[in-house]
């Protein structure tokens, strides 16, 4: 009967002590040990979670570089701008300046071509007029005055030629002091009314000597004759 009992006691522990083992298990609740697997995997989420992290930082990072950049540029170009438009000003200036400057000196030396032909101009007519009056006075004695008076028409209308082109010089100089009211068009116009009035005044020079030789012509041609005596001479005509 012994061994009988002694297996049966036997066979109950071996029955009780799996239950009695997850009983224990269960009351103490530890987690389960994790696999390598599974740690492989959370380390690889810890590392995309880091780079998503630094990629993010350097997107940030370059974005700020970008935007500091194209403020830099900005306002670099509009200081380039700025220092471009403060170039223009001072150049303009100065060629206003210049032009002014320009203007009195063409002017200055226009108007004293203006006033030495002027003075030919009622030189010349003077003495028409004084041999205007000897011609008169050789006429009243019946003298030969035809040729004389030839010359002395061609001697006036070469006055009348230089006066036109001394009121043309005239008018150019006037063109040339409202020219300066358009810095733009002032050097074209100014150069243009210039080079009229070196033309207009060259012009009234030749009129001029032609004006004098005819009226040489015509005092060669009286001198001598009664009423000339006393009258212009040649040289009185230089």
């Amino acid at each position: 009967m012994k061994p009988i009992k002694i297996t049966a006691i036997a066979l109950a522990v071996i029955m009780t002590t799996p239950f009695a083992f997850a009983q224990t298990t269960s009351n103490t609740g530890t987690a389960p040990t994790p696999t390598k697997m599974e740690l492989l995997r959370q380390k690889a989420d810890a590392l995309r979670a880091k780079a998503s992290s630094t990629k993010e930082k350097l997107r940030e990072e370059e974005n700020a570089m970008r935007n500091k950049a194209s403020t830099t540029r900005a306002n670099l170009q509009e200081k380039i701008q700025s220092a471009r438009e403060k170039i223009q000003d001072t150049k303009n200036e100065m060629r206003s300046n210049f032009d002014a400057k320009k203007i009195s000196i063409l002017k200055r030396t226009a108007d004293n071509t203006v006033r030495v032909l002027e003075a030919a101009i009622a030189r010349l007519e003077k003495i028409a007029v004084r041999i205007d009056s000897r011609i008169a006075k050789i006429d009243t004695n019946s003298g030969d005055t035809v040729k004389a008076k030839a010359d002395l028409v061609i001697a006036r209308q070469k006055i009348a030629d230089a006066k036109n082109a001394v009121a043309s010089v005239k008018t150019n100089i006037a063109t040339i002091q409202t020219s300066a009211a358009t810095a733009s068009t002032t050097p074209n116009i100014m150069g243009e009314s210039m080079k009229q009035i070196k033309e207009l005044a060259r012009s009234a020079k030749e009129s001029l000597k032609a004006a004098k030789e005819a009226l040489v012509s015509v005092i060669r041609e009286l001198k001598g004759k009664e009423g000339m005596k006393k009258a212009t001479t040649t040289e009185e005509v230089q």
